[in-house]
C-alpha cells in the first residue's frame, strides 16, 4: 500500500472520530500553525500554497457550524470573513493582514477551549460523593 494513501486514509479515519469541538481545536491549530509558516515563508509560491490548504480549514470550520441558531449563523460569517482577508492577502500578494488573522483565530481557539472545558465539567461533574 502507498504510504502517502495510508496516511490520508489515517487522518481522515482520525477527522471523523473524533468529537467535534476537538476537531474544531484542532483545525483552528492548523489554521494558525499555517498563518505563521505563511508570515515567515521566503518565497510566494511556498506561501500560496499554504493560504489554499488554511481556506481549506475554514471550509471546514464553515461546514461545522450550526446555522440554524444564531450563534452558528454569526461563527459561520466570522468564518467567511476570515477566509475573505486571506482571499485579500491572495490578491494583494501581501501578508500584512494574516497578523489579524492570527489573533482571531487564536481567540477562536482559547473560546473553543473554554467551552470543551465546560462542557466536559458538566458531563463528568456530579453532586454525588
Amino acid at each position: 500500500m502507498n504510504v502517502n494513501r495510508a496516511i490520508k486514509i489515517y487522518r481522515e479515519t482520525h477527522a471523523s472520530t473524533i468529537p467535534t469541538m476537538e476537531y474544531i481545536i484542532l483545525l483552528l491549530k492548523e489554521t494558525t500553525k499555517n498563518i505563521r509558516f505563511c508570515q515567515q515563508a521566503t518565497s510566494w509560491e511556498d506561501t500560496q500554497a499554504t493560504l489554499l490548504r488554511t481556506q481549506e480549514f475554514l471550509f471546514e470550520l464553515m461546514a461545522t457550524a450550526d446555522r440554524r441558531t444564531e450563534e452558528g449563523e454569526r461563527l459561520f460569517t466570522f468564518y467567511v470573513y476570515l477566509n475573505q482577508l486571506i482571499v485579500d492577502v491572495q490578491i494583494q500578494k501581501s501578508t500584512d493582514r494574516l497578523a489579524a488573522v492570527e489573533v482571531f483565530v487564536e481567540q477562536l481557539i482559547e473560546a473553543w477551549e473554554e467551552a470543551q472545558t465546560k462542557t466536559r465539567q458538566q458531563k463528568f461533574t456530579s453532586n454525588m460523593i
